[in-house]
């Protein structure tokens, strides 16, 4: 992902570390020419993490978001660590 092209590129990260801007975060990522990338980056990378390793917005989506997506990506999988180990096994196959 060349994040030269992000929208936020240059912007103050609390605007997207704080729940507090998350309107203002949402409508830099909303045209952001990368916006797909980095949403599939951030949930890629929370699948190690856990979840909700991450707070703020992040691939336009806040943390509750993301888990919301997580679930409807993978709804069979169980929550927490055995979730995380069931998706290493999903996506390395």
């Amino acid at each position: 992902m060349d994040l030269s092209e992000a929208a936020c590129t240059g912007k103050s990260p609390v605007i997207f570390d704080n729940l507090n801007y998350r309107d203002q975060a949402k409508a830099i990522c909303a045209g952001c020419p990368i916006l797909a990338a980095c949403r599939e980056s951030t949930i890629q990378t929370e699948k190690c993490w856990g979840v909700k390793a991450r707070g703020g917005v992040y691939g336009g989506m806040t943390p509750a978001e993301r888990f919301a997506e997580d679930r409807r990506l993978w709804p069979d999988l169980p929550v927490g660590k055995p979730r995380d180990l069931e998706l290493r096994k999903v996506l390395a196959s």
